[in-house]
């Protein structure tokens, strides 16, 4: 089995770094691309709260794409190959580029909730006021579609040496998800927020202050639905 040493040794040479870049586009693209599917098939309206988070996150991932691309600029420098390359595709990128709105919404949004560069207090429909953001639903169909082609092109052009790649970090990441989920279906008995009911209630009762809570209605279904998914799954155990 590969470890994970020999993938960080790849970061040691120009050429890998390329790939590093392009394999962290491609991954970023194909996770929108099956999010986005997600969203078709499960019918998700664009009038619902998670719609608008899904698209939110997706500003988040554009810029993710957008910094790999500066990298692989930067990178370019003394590669004429992988320079074809990204002038071949470097207008969609100044396309993408013009939409300024997308890293202030990341930074506002996610970097630095409702906080200016200063963590000044600046809610986010404040500082996203006139900025440049794919708004209708023509515009988000055409970001797909262009990352996609995008994507595409890279991939073709470095196919082998990702393959090569994917090979290479295929069996860490196996190993991960495969730890992951022998995580989730150990039966925990003691957890850590086991004491916090005893600890909360204790320092209320030390500063005199009521035991209420002023709770949204969403949050009381929420806490009651988490509720019955808790003792439905304890009942499993002992079935």
């Amino acid at each position: 089995m590969l470890s994970a040493n020999l993938l960080n040794n790849m970061s040691k040479t120009t050429d890998s770094k390329i790939i590093e870049c392009i394999f962290n586009i491609d991954m970023i693209c194909r996770g929108m691309y099956q999010s986005y599917e997600d969203c078709q098939f499960l019918e998700i309206r664009k009038d619902t709260v998670l719609y608008s988070d899904l698209l939110r996150y997706r500003y988040l991932q554009i810029c993710m794409i957008l910094d790999e691309f500066e990298l692989l600029t930067r990178l370019a420098k003394d590669n004429e190959y992988l320079k074809d390359t990204l002038y071949i595709v470097s207008p969609i990128t100044k396309v993408l580029n013009k939409y300024t709105g997308i890293r202030k919404a990341r930074n506002s949004i996610f970097a630095h909730f409702n906080r200016d560069k200063k963590r000044n207090f600046k809610p986010w429909w404040i500082a996203l006021k006139d900025s440049n953001l794919p708004r209708s639903p023509q515009e988000i169909d055409l970001l797909y579609i262009w990352l996609h082609l995008l994507n595409a092109f890279l991939v073709t052009r470095y196919y082998k040496d990702l393959e090569a790649m994917s090979i290479l970090v295929e069996p860490d990441l196996h190993s991960f998800t495969n730890w992951a989920r022998n995580k989730e279906n150990e039966i925990t008995i003691n957890t850590p927020f086991d004491s916090l009911a005893v600890e909360i209630q204790n320092r209320l009762n030390e500063k005199g202050i009521p035991d209420q809570l002023i709770l949204d209605p969403t949050m009381d279904r929420v806490l009651n639905n988490l509720e019955k998914t808790r003792k439905a799954v304890d009942n499993s155990r002992f079935v």
